[in-house]
């Protein structure tokens, strides 16, 4: 990039981004990193033998002042220093200065994970694609493959888009959006505010695909793509009337995937076949998203047997861990791990999922500074009972009682599935869900849910 040349760059955080961005960069740059925490020895030497000078955050305002940019970490709150929010250069924004080819952004509160993993899936039957991001390999990896794919996927978060500049994907995906990192955003405004930069500075030949739950909050003139909505709902002659002649509207109809434009209705498609894969809605984004890339792209829409081969691909593939996972069956109960469940929609989704079923529910985590008390409302009359667990287990009693929902709370997971289990019965579900993130007593969800499933295999035993 031309803007990089001749400046000196900082690098805040050698996490996942700081570490690719020294690759990146450190070659024909002058660059330094600053941390808060201690390096370990194979980072020092790594740092050392690059030539990069590393600062603990005891020097930020050197920091801040010497560097001409910086390239902070995305899990960084830069509020407190916005006085040089000139500096900041995000990781999505090198990449739009100096990526050429098709990049489709996925972002949304739930389900842009499975998105990306399905879609990477389908478009690998075809076509050479890089996936990363958010999910698995960090963003300027992508700068240095020796030959650019045919599409990049980018898995996209509210703190990655957050402090963006310039980046536009050619495709914006977004799932959907409800309450979420309110500890980090402030209040729901500015959370939506980082969310659509994932189109604000798109051009019209770029495309977005968005929920249309986010219609009236949207500026609609002050977006220059191309717009596609979609809805799990048959849409009412009011909500058609929002969408303006230009725009495409897909939603569901018994289980027929309708697509709505310029007052004309017709069935594009049918989910029928693949809803024991995943949410209807996230079978609707899907088959949304090839019409409109079949459009610009001439892909070849997915079938059945191409669907069943996409599942078999790594990225597909994760999708089966942490994700309404079904552990066991023990004595006549069915235990299923959901941890990737960090937020309330995705717990709700989860137990309306299993809306047949007796449900004993663990919920637990840190809830990110949203207030739990409208999930818990949601699912009353849904579940049996609820155990709660962690940091704000005594927050979730306290709501389940003014609900008058039975619950009992715990200091840890163990307790909590060990008892839940005690008072099953056969025919039951317990159902791990948290709504919450897991750093309260694990290092990320996935450690939460193998942590689980070993508590859960235990049982067998006893």
């Amino acid at each position: 990039m031309n803007k990089l040349q001749n400046k000196k760059i900082g690098i805040w955080g050698l996490g996942k981004v700081g570490k690719a961005a020294v690759t990146y960069l450190s070659q024909n740059n002058d660059i330094e990193l600053l941390d808060s925490r201690i390096l370990s020895l194979e980072e020092e030497v790594w740092l050392k033998a690059k030539k990069i000078p590393f600062f603990r955050e005891t020097h930020i305002n050197r920091f801040l002042e010497c560097n001409d940019l910086i390239i902070p970490s995305p899990g960084i709150d830069l509020k407190a220093y916005a006085h040089y929010r000139d500096k900041w250069l995000t990781e999505l924004d090198i990449i739009r200065q100096t990526y050429t080819a098709p990049i489709i952004g996925i972002t949304g509160t739930a389900g842009k994970t499975t998105i990306t993993c399905l879609l990477s899936g389908l478009l690998q039957l075809q076509h050479t694609v890089w996936t990363g991001g958010n999910i698995g390999t960090a963003m300027l990896h992508l700068l240095q493959e020796k030959k650019q794919p045919d599409f990049a996927l980018l898995e996209i978060s509210s703190f990655q888009l957050e402090y963006c500049k310039t980046f536009a994907p050619d495709f914006a995906i977004w799932t959907n959006f409800s309450p979420n990192h309110l500890d980090r955003h402030g209040n729901m405004e500015a959370y939506f505010n980082a969310k659509q930069k994932i189109v604000a500075f798109q051009e019209k030949s770029n495309l977005a695909l968005l929920p249309y739950t986010i219609i009236d909050k949207l500026s609609l003139d002050s977006i220059n793509a191309q717009l596609a909505f979609f809805s799990v709902d048959k849409p009412t002659v009011a909500m058609l009337k929002k969408v303006r002649t230009k725009d495409t509207l897909f939603y569901l109809q018994d289980k027929h995937i309708i697509l709505y434009k310029a007052g004309i209705e017709r069935k594009i498609g049918s989910i029928a076949a693949f809803e024991s894969i995943t949410f209807a809605e996230n079978l609707l984004i899907l088959f949304s998203a090839f019409y409109i890339l079949n459009k610009k792209y001439a892909l070849s829409e997915p079938n059945k047997q191409r669907f069943q081969q996409a599942f078999t691909t790594p990225f597909a593939k994760q999708l089966t861990e942490h994700r309404l996972e079904k552990v066991a069956t023990i004595a006549g109960v069915t235990f299923y791990n959901d941890s990737k469940a960090t937020t309330p929609a995705s717990t709700l989704a989860a137990v309306n999922k299993f809306s047949d079923k007796p449900i004993l529910l663990l919920l637990g985590g840190i809830s990110k500074g949203i207030n739990r008390t409208s999930l818990i409302k949601d699912i009353k009359g849904k579940v049996k009972s609820l155990y709660s667990f962690g940091k704000e287990a005594e927050i979730i009693k306290h709501i389940c009682i003014e609900e008058n929902i039975p619950c009992v709370s715990f200091t840890n997971l163990k307790a909590a599935t060990i008892v839940s289990f005690q008072n099953a019965t056969a025919g039951d579900l317990i159902l791990l869900s948290p709504a919450g993130s897991s750093f309260d007593l694990f290092k990320n969800y996935e450690a939460r849910g193998a942590y689980f499933k070993q508590i859960v295999h235990s049982l067998t035993s006893q």
